[in-house]
């Protein structure tokens, strides 16, 4: 859909010609683009062509298009997952703790204070602080949220270590 209109500047009221050699689905995005297409409505599901300039597209009826597969992450992550929110552990000396048996999501680790001398904390899928490893956070430099968003199927246990622990939670499901 080329097209050829005047474009007038509000602030001295100049003139400028504005000339569009695009549309959807047809080229790549180039100098002569003069805007986008905000929306194509189409009866069927388009195909676009890589690295061409396409427009949003929506059913005749002005629905957004969008894969079942975004639409249930959405869901799920808004709904699903995280219905009630999170179960937190406090851990604030130099232990092994075991914050949940079985199967679960680790959600964040956030350490709120740093520990001193050698500390770190360890973060094993099991019921034991041995095992399969998630993760190692050095808490005698790293301070502030750790996400992970990660199952495991074993068991949540942190072990914590230092001359002063460090001072973290653990939120989980």
């Amino acid at each position: 859909m080329a097209n050829s209109s005047p474009f007038v500047l509000a602030s001295d009221r100049t003139t400028v010609p504005v000339q569009g050699g695009k549309t959807n689905n047809n080229a790549a995005p180039g100098a002569t683009n003069a805007g986008v297409l905000p929306a194509l409505a189409n009866a069927a599901v388009p195909t676009w062509t890589e690295g061409n300039l396409v427009a949003h597209s929506v059913d005749l009826s002005g629905n957004e298009r969008m894969t079942l597969g975004t639409a249930l992450s959405q869901a799920i992550d808004s709904i699903l997952i995280y219905p009630f929110g999170h179960t937190f552990a406090h851990i604030s000396t130099a232990t092994t703790t075991t914050v949940k048996s079985g199967a679960g999501t680790l959600h964040i680790v956030t350490v709120n204070s740093l520990g001193t001398v050698a500390s770190t904390t360890t973060i094993y899928d099991n019921t034991a602080g041995s095992g399969t490893v998630i993760g190692v956070i050095n808490t005698l430099t790293l301070s502030g949220p750790f996400t992970f968003n990660i199952a495991f199927t074993v068991g949540l246990t942190l072990v914590t270590t230092g001359t002063v622990a460090p001072d973290i939670t653990v939120s989980y499901r």
